[in-house]
This record gives structure tokens, sequence and C-alpha cells, in this order.
């Protein structure tokens, strides 16, 4: 656990498990999961650990598990995507459980609100009428657009941090003499 770097090297927080998952099977995978969890409780927070363990920690579990049974690499990367997805969906569940509210929320009321709180700050900046009421077009669009984006983004990266964190695990076995194979 790094402050500043952390997201970033988050990314690479379930290569221990396939590693382990790939050269000693499923069991010591879910050991080294739950004894980093334990321990990042400990020194981090119960919160943040909670958070890695269901966010990362699926993705390591399900890659090392299809590496370890030599499933092809394609298969691995859609498993380790779905569970990627399925982490992140439970991510967010536990974000939305936690702060009681849904900060994703893009309902009419939602957008409503914060239609109108821009335009207050453009009409405090003293922006004419008729800018107001083209930019309240631009924003309702540009909410509305962003409902798509976030689901793409949250399917992108599920995809993203499965192949980062394959290539990863295949370029350290490979130097520890363990044979992955090459995507198509």
């Amino acid at each position: 656990y790094i402050p500043m770097l952390g997201a970033f090297l988050n990314i690479f927080w379930p290569v221990p498990l396939i590693l382990l998952g790939v050269r000693h099977g499923l069991k010591w995978s879910v050991m080294a999961l739950v004894t980093a969890g334990l321990l990042l409780a400990i020194i981090v927070s119960p919160l943040q650990s909670l958070v890695q363990v269901m966010g990362l920690g699926l993705v390591g579990l399900t890659l090392g598990y299809c590496l370890n049974k030599e499933k092809g690499p394609g298969f691995s990367i859609i498993c380790g995507s779905i569970a990627s997805f399925i982490s992140k969906a439970a991510v967010l569940i536990l974000g939305f459980w936690i702060m009681g509210t849904n900060p994703l929320d893009f309902g009419p009321e939602a957008v409503t609100k914060t239609v109108n709180d821009t335009i207050e700050i453009y009409r405090s900046f003293g922006m004419s009428e008729q800018e107001i009421e083209q930019n309240r077009a631009m924003i309702t669009g540009i909410l509305e657009m962003m409902k798509l984006i976030l689901s793409a983004g949250v399917i992108m990266a599920s995809v993203l941090d499965t192949f980062i964190n394959y290539l990863a695990a295949k370029a350290i076995l490979k130097r520890l003499g363990t044979y992955i194979p090459d995507l198509p």
C-alpha cells in the first residue's frame, strides 16, 4: 500500500494470486488472498481491505485457476473479464450500501438538479438567457451520454485490467520457467 502510487499499483494486485494459482493451485491463491486481506485490514483499514479483496481478488483467483487448468488464453481472459466485471459491480454495490445513496444515479431528479445547479452558476457569471438555454440542452445531452460512457467504461476496464494482469503474470511465469500460451 503506497498512497500516491496505490491506484496504479492496484492494477497489478492480482498478479501474485495468479502466480500462486498457476504454480500451486486454487487453494494457495485463496489462502494468499485471505492473508493479504487480513494484513491490509490491520495495516490500512478494514474497508480498504474489503474493497481490495472484492475488487481484485476474484480476478487473480479466476486467471490463476484457468491458467492452472491449461484453459486457452482467450478463455482465460474472458473468464477473468467476467470476474473483474462482477468484482467491480460488487464494489459499487458495497459503495452504495455504505454511502446510502447511489453516486451513479442519473435518474430524472438527479439530472434536473445537476442541470439547474449548473444553470444557476452560469447566471451568477452573468450569462445571457439565450446562452443559458443553449448550455442547458448541451448539459442534459452530456449527462444522458454519461450513462452509456460509465457502463461501457466499467466493461472496458474489466477487460483491460484482466488483459494487463494476464500479460504481467505471463512475463513473470516465463522467467520462472512456466510456459503460458500466447494470445492468438
